[in-house]
């Protein structure tokens, strides 16, 4: 399993972009993470050491944190002020 991560300036013209997409196209067997919260490359390494060592319930339970962790930075309603849907 090989997770890719992708922060924002990994975007920063179109030919990095057309670059990434080309290399994820590539791989077999891997998760990629782009612009991610901080902390999420972490737990998504800990979900699949976890599925490696067949524990399903720990890999459940790393979800679940990785879930709450997503949900306390308030995603949404921080995508609608700087959309300018909401101030």
């Amino acid at each position: 399993m090989n997770i890719l991560k992708f922060g924002g300036t990994s975007f920063g013209t179109p030919e990095r972009m057309r670059g990434i997409a080309e290399l994820i196209a590539q791989g077999k067997n891997q998760i990629a993470v782009v612009s991610d919260v901080s902390g999420t490359t972490n737990s998504l390494l800990e979900i699949c050491t976890a599925l490696q060592q067949k524990d399903k319930e720990e890999a459940v339970a790393l979800v679940g944190k990785l879930e709450v962790m997503a949900s306390n930075y308030n995603l949404r309603e921080k995508a609608k002020v700087r959309f300018g849907i909401e101030k």
